[in-house]
């Protein structure tokens, strides 16, 4: 158990490494190590979040019409209050996240996520797909799958589908359980 624990703790250690070298050379994002992000165009798009019109703004569609690959960027906290939930700012860098009787602790800089009285980080990094991270004023850029992944550990389905003629990104999002 000891070395389990030892493994997991160096392989986080790596992933903040390499999260931090990648902020400072690609100017505030981190991509997954396969994106040649070259190959894709980026298009402003609007993000409808269970058939409503609900957020305009750091919505953006990466597509490669070559390999017919899609990236999705959405702002997190925006999501969050788009599907239902409160969020308290801190400080400029840390929230409460507020799902009923749930409450989260959230830090932008760091892209933690953690239930009231746990320490383990619910914010999901996609591994082996496409990472998009990127901190505004009070806001997270993240790419849809590790948007989808992160609600799952708070217990949320969200399914993402795109209108690329339109350029409008779905989200159908419901609770589990």
């Amino acid at each position: 158990m000891k070395k389990r624990i030892i493994c997991i703790s160096l392989l986080a250690c790596a992933l903040m490494a390499t999260i931090i070298f990648c902020v400072s050379i690609f100017g505030g994002y981190y991509r997954g190590k396969h994106t040649d992000i070259s190959d894709f165009e980026e298009y402003e798009a609007v993000l409808y979040v269970n058939s409503t019109e609900s957020i305009k703004n750091n919505v953006t569609l990466f597509l490669n019409e070559k390999t017919e690959e899609e990236i999705i960027t959405l702002p997190f906290v925006l999501f969050l209050n788009s599907i239902g939930m409160e969020v308290e700012w801190v400080s400029e860098n840390e929230a409460f996240v507020y799902d009923g009787n749930k409450k989260y602790a959230m830090n932008i800089s760091d892209i933690t996520l953690y239930t009231e009285g746990s320490n383990e980080n619910l914010f999901v990094y996609v591994d082996g797909g496409y990472s998009v991270y990127k901190t505004l004023e009070k806001e997270l850029v993240v790419d849809s799958a590790s948007v989808t992944c992160t609600l799952l550990e708070m217990g949320i389905k969200a399914r993402f589908s795109i209108d690329k003629t339109e350029r409008i990104i779905y989200a159908t999002v419901e609770k589990i359980g």
